[in-house]
């Protein structure tokens, strides 16, 4: 199931240029409250779990957009600061809230994200960044949402900058440049905050499970460069459809779950 979960996660970010966090989390979840975790827990480990995951796709992103130069550092340095804040404290504040609660939480996340998709909301553009203070607490905020759903954030991040009128592939590049440092404030602070819980399972160094780390990671990045080849021959319009109903399937079935 971990194997799954890596081979469809990779593709679907290959094939659609999302962070494999949205399919990681509700997948790891399903796979962990299958294994025997209480739901009480099962969404805190999958959400560290998605985090230590993105450490390395992350870095293996940055690595090749930076090589063609198209990470826009300048702006990297006026997030990183809040955006590690905001991941540190999103972490901490999911700790604190009941696995259930987080799981209805990520549901109306998804089906939030694949309403955008389908009415294609776009924002007005705007000519020039933001001050730095008011972009830092912009940052916080990604930083905190996508650490506590346990995703990239490249979902807020790439948006915000195109509405800055940053051009899309450089907002995509520097968007998965602020995805690095979510991931290891995010992991970090989930082995912190699940240190010691008695509920998890010997494979489990906190909220992370190594176990899933390992196989998730390998099998996705395999599989994302299969993703991104499909998607070159396939229509963008039906690309963006197809994302949408999956995002909604998974919503509703995650809703189902809770209820």
């Amino acid at each position: 199931m971990l194997l799954t979960t890596g081979i469809f996660a990779g593709s679907a970010a290959g094939l659609f240029g999302i962070g494999g966090g949205i399919i990681v989390v509700p997948a790891l979840e399903f796979i962990f409250l299958r294994m025997g975790f209480p739901l009480s827990i099962a969404m805190h480990v999958a959400i560290g779990t998605s985090l230590g995951i993105m450490i390395t796709t992350s870095l293996a992103s940055v690595i090749t957009h930076h090589r063609r130069g198209a990470v826009r550092w300048d702006i990297f340095r006026k997030m990183v600061l809040g955006i590690a804040v905001g991941a540190c404290l999103g972490t901490v504040a999911i700790s604190q809230l009941p696995g259930k609660t987080l799981h209805i939480a990520f549901a109306v996340f998804l089906f939030i994200s694949a309403i955008q998709l389908f009415m294609k909301l776009r924002p007005k553009k705007r000519p020039h960044l933001p001050h730095l203070p008011f972009f830092s607490l912009i940052a916080s905020l990604i930083g905190f949402i996508a650490a506590a759903l346990g995703i990239g954030g490249s979902i807020m991040t790439v948006p915000l900058l195109v509405i800055f009128d940053i051009d899309i592939l450089f907002a995509i590049a520097t968007a998965s440049a602020c995805s690095l440092p979510i991931a290891i404030v995010g992991s970090l602070t989930s082995i912190y905050t699940g240190w010691h819980h008695p509920l998890l399972p010997s494979s489990s160094i906190g909220f992370v499970d190594l176990k899933a780390v390992i196989i998730v990671t390998i099998t996705s990045m395999l599989f994302a460069y299969l993703g991104a080849r499909l998607a070159h021959r396939t229509n963008p319009v039906l690309l963006r459809s197809l994302f949408a109903f999956l995002l909604i399937f998974i919503s509703l079935q995650m809703f189902f779950t809770a209820f």
